[in-house]
């Protein structure tokens, strides 16, 4: 199991990311289709990875912990088996070596010790290549996210003055899946361009409780048709006239879902409170 879930594709976790290193690095990453999550609690981060062992994640300190405890942190995900495959990097300013060697001393970083000295893209270049070293995207071209249970994820346009409308399976920055009736395998054909419809989604924000409701026009061209049971599976492409700014919101909704399944997945379980700092590894 642990080799198919590389071969698809890895997440990818930074721990205590700053506003500005969201923007400018965690942003972009996720353009170019890495599966990216930021995570601001330490103590929620073991249970994430023990349902995904086979993780990257970059660890930038913070005070929540002292330079000791980030390292005992660290090191003790050598302690459990599940861990293994795990791969961990830390992104820091240089220090003089008496500090850096609480990091350092006996903890390997897989995933590099990335120093943010020379400025935002020289930082950028080395976290891209030890994630394309690590093989993080897999043979995965796109991150998808399932919205089978999305009641409001929906596709439509206009057909002959009829309203045809359809739940998402899954989508993408580049595409979206859909189950149809059998009954209406006429009303679509494989390179079908549809250049009127819309896709409705729903965020919540964080913290916000609001729900933000987006209908996006949208052009697209069928690129498949399956018969699964009594409905098709159909597999839609975005047209060239999708515009940028939809593309943008999509991807964010991506990376929405993601996220809530992936703290949903944690809910009942315990925080991690044992105390790094004082702990002995």
């Amino acid at each position: 199991m642990a080799n198919e879930k590389v071969f698809m594709g890895r997440k990818v976790f930074f721990l205590n990311a700053p506003t500005g290193f969201e923007k400018a690095v965690i942003d972009s990453l996720r353009s170019m289709e890495y599966e990216v999550y930021s995570i601001k609690d330490y103590r929620v981060l073991k249970e994430m990875i023990r349902l995904n062992p086979d993780s990257i994640v970059f660890i930038i300190p913070t005070t929540a912990l002292n330079f000791r405890g980030w390292r005992n942190f660290i090191k003790s995900f050598e302690n459990e088996t599940i861990f293994a495959p795990l791969d961990v990097g830390i992104i820091m300013r240089k220090m003089n070596p008496e500090r850096e060697s609480l990091f350092l001393d006996g903890v390997q970083y897989d995933a590099g010790l990335i120093y943010v000295d020379n400025g935002i893209d020289d930082t950028m270049r080395k976290i891209v290549a030890s994630l394309d070293r690590l093989n993080a995207k897999g043979i995965r071209k796109y991150v998808r996210a399932d919205c089978k249970s999305e009641k409001s994820a929906e596709i439509y346009w206009l057909k002959d003055e009829k309203m045809l409308k359809f739940n998402m399976i899954d989508i993408s920055s580049v595409g979206v899946a859909a189950l149809f009736p059998a009954r209406l395998q006429n009303d679509i054909f494989v390179n079908q361009v549809i250049s009127s419809a819309y896709i409705n989604m729903e965020i919540v924000p964080d913290g916000t409780g609001l729900v933000e409701r987006n209908q996006l026009p949208i052009e697209l061209k069928i690129s498949a048709i399956k018969v699964v049971g009594e409905n098709l599976l159909v597999v839609f492409m975005y047209g060239n006239e999708t515009a940028i700014s939809v593309i943008k919101k999509i991807r964010e909704y991506v990376t929405y879902i993601l996220n809530r399944n992936l703290y949903a997945s944690i809910m009942n379980l315990p925080l991690d409170n044992i105390d790094y700092n004082v702990l002995g590894i």
